[in-house]
C-alpha cells in the first residue's frame, strides 16, 4: 500500500510530492491517520512551520480538532 502527500505554496502552486510505500493491512481510517503522520513527519523534517492540511478523513479531521475525546478506532 503506498501513501501520498502533495506540497502546495500559498497561492495553489505545486511545490513537492512525496509518496511512502508501506505494509500491512489496516482499516481504512487507519491508513489515513497514518498518512496523516508520514505529512507532519516530512513538514517537520523540511522545516515548515505554518501550514495548513487538507485531507479527505472527516474522523480523522475531527478528531484532530476536537478539544474532546472521540470514541474512534485509533
Amino acid at each position: 500500500m503506498g501513501l501520498a502527500m502533495i506540497l502546495h505554496d500559498e497561492v495553489g502552486d505545486f511545490v513537492a510530492g512525496r509518496s511512502v510505500v508501506v505494509s500491512g493491512l489496516l482499516h481504512p481510517d487507519e491508513w489515513k491517520v497514518l498518512g496523516l503522520t508520514e505529512a507532519l513527519s516530512w513538514i517537520k523534517k523540511i522545516g515548515l512551520e505554518r501550514v495548513e492540511i487538507e485531507m479527505d478523513a472527516k474522523l480523522v479531521v475531527d478528531a484532530v480538532n476536537s478539544s474532546v475525546g472521540i470514541d474512534s478506532i485509533f
